[in-house]
């Protein structure tokens, strides 16, 4: 279960790294922040 939730997160981090750099970890956890406040 531990090496399932090592390749998730290291798919995220991947991700993260091919997103323009114009978008921050910030912007996006205050956004998801919002959209569950709803």
């Amino acid at each position: 279960m531990q090496s399932v939730y090592a390749d998730f997160v290291e798919m995220l981090s991947k991700r993260f790294e091919a997103l323009d750099d114009s978008v921050s970890l910030p912007h996006i956890l205050n956004a998801y922040k919002n959209q569950s406040d709803k």
